[in-house]
Order: C-alpha cells, then sequence, then structure tokens
C-alpha cells in the first residue's frame, strides 16, 4: 500500500508540471478530468477494499472502479468545453461532491465484493461506518497538514525566502502532497478498529436521543396542516427543502439508531409512537413533491429543483420502505429495514452514477425545459436566464444561449448591449416576440384626456425601451406642456411597476407596487424618453388606486422657485429641494 501511495504521488506530481507549465492536457478537460480522477480514485479504493492475502484482488477491483469513473469523468470534462466560455465551478463541484457520496456507498459493497463475502446489511452497515470515520479522520490528517505548510510558507515569505513559500502553491507540490497525506491517514485509521466502532457507538447513542424529537416535529407538523394553508408554506419559497432536509434527517436517524442485530433501541412505551411516526414520513416525502413540481409547473426545471426532486423521491422510497416493513413486521419494523437499506443503497448508487452521464444530466435536462418555455411562447427568448446558463448550465447552457442569442441579435450580457428602461432593445425582424409585446402594450394603454394621435417619434421611443421583465401595469399616456413651449406638447408616460419582494424569515413573499413616470421629450434632435424621480408623497400601495391616481389626478406644473445660471463656460444649479416654489412646495 505504501508503494502504490508512492506511485500515486509521482503520477500526480507529472500532471502538476504540466499544469504548472500550461502543456497538455492542463487545457483539454476531457482528458485532464478522467486522468485526475483514475489518478486519486484506482488508489484509493485500493487502499480501502484491500486486507492481507487479497490486496491483487483489492488493486483489481480499484482499476476497474476507476475506469468507470473514467468513463464519467469524460463526460463531465466534455460538458465543461469550449473552455474559457462559461463558469465550470458549479460542474466541478457537483462532480466532486457526487464522487464522494458515491464512493462512500460503493466502497461498503465493494469491501465485501473483493473478500468474496455476501452482501449482507449487518456487515455493509458496520463497513460503511468504518469507512466514513477512517476518510473523515483522514480528511482531518490532511487538513492539519496544510495548515502546517500554510505556515511553513509564510515563515519562508517573513524571510524573504520567496522561492520556497511558492513552491508549496504549485501544483506539482499540492496535489502529491494531498494523495500522500489522505493515503497515510487511511493507512493509520484503517487498523484502528475498537476507536472507530467506540465513535459509532456514541454516534447510534446521539441518535436514539435526536430521532424521536425529529419525529414528533415532523407529526405536530401534520397535525396542524389540515388547520392552516399549504399555500402558506410555498410561500416561503422554501418549504419543500425544510420538508427535504427533515425528511433526511428521520431516515438517517433511524438507520443510526436501529443498528443491525442489536436490541430494540427504545422501551415498548417510546418505541410504538416512534413506529407510528416513522408511518408518517411518506406524507412528508408526497408534499415535497407536490412542492418542487408546482414550482417547475410555474418556471420549469433548474439544476437546484431536479435535485431536490431526486432527493425527495429517494427518501419517498425509503419512507415508503420503512412504512411496509411496519405494515409487515409491526414493532419489530427495524427487522425488515436490512432488505430496504441494501436495496436503496445500489438505488442511490445507480442514481449518483447516472447523474454523471447524459441519461440523467441535470444540466441537459435545466436547459431542454427553459428553452421549451421559450418555444411555447411562456417567456420572450430575452427573458431566459443567460446569467444563470452561463454560471450553473455548462455545455448544454451555453449553446442554448448561444442559438438564442443569434436569434436576438446581440448577446444581452455584453460589454455596451444596447439597454433601455430594464433590459435592451430587440430587432422586429429577428424577435417577433417584442413586436407582440409592443401590440399587447399599447392595448392597454389609457390616454388622459380623450384618446389623442401619438407621434411616430413618440411611439418609437416608447417601444424601443419596452421589455416583458419590466413589469409595468396600467401604463397612462398624457399630452401636456412641460417647457413653457406651447407649439410642440411633450407627453408623459405614467404607470404601476411591481417588484417581487422575496420571503424573508418569517414574512412571506409578498408584491410591492409604486409609481414610475417618464417624460417624452424632443430638444431638437428628436424624441427621446427620459425616466424621472419620485422625491416624496404618500401614495397607495395597491395596484389599482395607484392606477386610478394616475389616471383622474390632476398634473400640475411646479416653476423652480430659483433659476439655474451660468458664469463663462460653467453652469451652476441648486440642489433638487430648492427646485419648486413656496407655493407649490405648500400643495
Amino acid at each position: 500500500m505504501w508503494v502504490l501511495i508512492a506511485i500515486q504521488a509521482l503520477v500526480l506530481a507529472g500532471i502538476g508540471v504540466l499544469l504548472d507549465l500550461d502543456l497538455w492536457p492542463s487545457g483539454s478537460p476531457a482528458v485532464l478530468l478522467p486522468t485526475l480522477t483514475v489518478a486519486y480514485a484506482w488508489p484509493t479504493v485500493s487502499l480501502f477494499t484491500s486486507e492481507p492475502g487479497i490486496v491483487r484482488r483489492g488493486i483489481a477491483f480499484g482499476g476497474a472502479s476507476a475506469v468507470v469513473l473514467a468513463g464519467l469523468a469524460s463526460y463531465v470534462g466534455w460538458q465543461a468545453m469550449p473552455v474559457g466560455q462559461f463558469d465550470v465551478e458549479a460542474l466541478q463541484a457537483v462532480y466532486v461532491i457526487t464522487l464522494l457520496v458515491t464512493g462512500f456507498i460503493a466502497l461498503a459493497y465493494l469491501k465485501l465484493i473483493v473478500a468474496g463475502e455476501p452482501i449482507r446489511y449487518p456487515a455493509l452497515f458496520a463497513h460503511a461506518w468504518r469507512n466514513l470515520l477512517v476518510a473523515a479522520l483522514a480528511a482531518a490528517l490532511l487538513g492539519g497538514s496544510a495548515i502546517l505548510l500554510v505556515l511553513w510558507a509564510a515563515l519562508f515569505a517573513t524571510l524573504g525566502v520567496d522561492v520556497l513559500a511558492e513552491t508549496f502553491q504549485k501544483p506539482w507540490f499540492v496535489l502529491p502532497a494531498a494523495a500522500v497525506a489522505f493515503g497515510t491517514g487511511v493507512l493509520v485509521f484503517r487498523p484502528r478498529q475498537r476507536l472507530i466502532d467506540s465513535i459509532v457507538g456514541l454516534l447510534e447513542n446521539l441518535a436514539r436521543y435526536l430521532l424521536p424529537m425529529v419525529l414528533a416535529i415532523i407529526v405536530v407538523f401534520l397535525l396542524t396542516l389540515p388547520f392552516v394553508s399549504l399555500q402558506a408554506l410555498w410561500d416561503t419559497g422554501n418549504g419543500s427543502l425544510i420538508l427535504i432536509a427533515l425528511n433526511a434527517i428521520a431516515v438517517v436517524l433511524a438507520i443510526v439508531a436501529h443498528r443491525p442485530e442489536a436490541e430494540q433501541p427504545y422501551p415498548a412505551l417510546v418505541q410504538a409512537p416512534v413506529t407510528l411516526a416513522i408511518a408518517f414520513l411518506p406524507i412528508v416525502s408526497a408534499l415535497a413533491l407536490l412542492g418542487i413540481g408546482i414550482r417547475v409547473d410555474q418556471y420549469g426545471w433548474t439544476v437546484a429543483r431536479a435535485w431536490a426532486f431526486t432527493g425527495a423521491a429517494v427518501l419517498a422510497l425509503f419512507s415508503l420502505g420503512y412504512t411496509w416493513s411496519i405494515v409487515r413486521h409491526r414493532r419489530n419494523w427495524p427487522d425488515g429495514m436490512a432488505r430496504v437499506n441494501v436495496a436503496m443503497g445500489w438505488v442511490m448508487l445507480a442514481i449518483l452514477l447516472l447523474i454523471n452521464t447524459p441519461v440523467l444530466d441535470f444540466r441537459a435536462i435545466s436547459t431542454r425545459s427553459q428553452i421549451a418555455r421559450v418555444e411555447s411562447g411562456e417567456i420572450q427568448p430575452i427573458e431566459f436566464d443567460f446569467r444563470y446558463a452561463g454560471a450553473m448550465l455548462a455545455r448544454p447552457g451555453y449553446f442554448a444561449a448561444q442559438r438564442l442569442i443569434e436569434q436576438l441579435g446581440f448577446d444581452p450580457l455584453a460589454d455596451g448591449a444596447p439597454k433601455g428602461l430594464v433590459m435592451r432593445r430587440a430587432d422586429d425582424a429577428v424577435d417577433a416576440g417584442m413586436a407582440a409585446l409592443r401590440d399587447e402594450f399599447w392595448a392597454e394603454v389609457y390616454y388622459r384626456d380623450g384618446p389623442f394621435a401619438v407621434p411616430d417619434g413618440v411611439r418609437n421611443a416608447i417601444d424601443g425601451v419596452l421589455h416583458p421583465s419590466d413589469r409595468i401595469e396600467h401604463p397612462t399616456l398624457a399630452r401636456v406642456e412641460l417647457d413653457g413651449d406651447s407649439t410642440l406638447p411633450e407627453y408623459l408616460l405614467l404607470a404601476v411597476r411591481r417588484f417581487d419582494v422575496p420571503a424573508i424569515q418569517d414574512r412571506p413573499a409578498r408584491m410591492h407596487y409604486s409609481p414610475t413616470a417618464y417624460a417624452i421629450v424632443d430638444e431638437g434632435q428628436g424624441w427621446e424618453l427620459v425616466g424621472l424621480s419620485r422625491s416624496s408623497g404618500q401614495l397607495p400601495a395597491d395596484a389599482e388606486s395607484l392606477a386610478e391616481i394616475l389616471r383622474d389626478a390632476p398634473i400640475e406644473r411646479l416653476a423652480p422657485r430659483y433659476d439655474d445660471f451660468r458664469i463663462g463656460e460653467a453652469l451652476f444649479g441648486f440642489p433638487p429641494r430648492f427646485g419648486r416654489s413656496e407655493d407649490a412646495i405648500a400643495d
């Protein structure tokens, strides 16, 4: 095993040199990621599964596992191309996390397979806990080593030995050092079975006390639900996440508290209500899935919703399995837990592997869902979340965004992209949706003092800045006199703007309405739309009352009390608070 760690360190050092010199395959994620995966996974799996007398079997199964993971890594690396065109942090984070969880589950099964033992729940439970705690202790050793190296580098930097200080930051040093520290931790802590079993015993006792508390919270919540509005839970914006978290905590605590082949963890007086509460868990899963389904129906799939749905579905299977065990075994329902947990281990392993393949790629699923909303007319092409696509959807989102950019004729996120009141102008020839938006807008316009002809220049000035995300309601157009020149009137566009205020702590999400006004004026270079600010005044909070004021309240021109003045080429003006006469201020 020490030889295997040394070989791993040499391979990673070579990869680090290529990265440091920016040589191939440093710029090719489809090659680099599987190479790093094999370099880390093969020795690590071998370290966890090998035993005296079956070292070759452990290394062989470690190699086979690395080959499978290399195939997944190739697909994930391909998703990061073309390089430099979009963010890959989320892509890499998801891959690493799924790889770690996959390893935790797979190593417990591989340990038994390598040893030639049947897959039975007591051994599976023991190996899973031992592997998890050994990995945690090895990670702690890795973290401690990293801290010492940082301090060592700081000492060299203080002494002015920058070469040695910078060495500790080079990829050819960091990659093998991390592998050696973690591998050393595995070899050091794996033989400490008594220590590991003692920690498991402590965690088991902790779970026994926490499980009834979590189940009591769930039961009280479910009993309260018929007397309150379920909509209040969805209005929080994270209701499904809360339900998933409670369900997950309950399932994990139930597994830990009911160690296989152990006595009942509770006396009969406690075991009965605990068993009954476990039977309620499928309801929690169903509510979580319902909440996610509502969000998907409203806004389509996203990566977060796909993960939430998958987690809720897995927890639902766990919960249904435990309920089936309760129906069959009553108070002795933990006897049926073994079959459920072994089967669900395979299910979770399959899901985690497929997530990093085209079969269950959440990024591709989310991209197809959002594009479908555009194609169906549910949202306009300009409303597609280009920023989210670049940050979360990797290759599928990038190419989908490029197709929409070609359709729009401009990049909404590019510097210098044309902007209006809220977003961008769009060319009618390439964006028919904007034409439909303008037609809908003008059909809703209310004309103060009766209908009047709107000059083409005024109409074009307004059309050029309209966008679906403006959320402007009850538009009102007024023909007014603003500059003292009665030969050419000016125009005011008055409207109510809606803002969606997200939920904050115990306050639910709500909608806020505010008046907005724009002046359309001509200073000799054509009609121009100018946004106006509102400095004071109390107005109603609901949209209808605001719209009524904007339509019917008199428009009064307020003359300034003091005029601006010019001296030479310098222009001097009073602050806004001096811009009105005393009578106007009193009014």
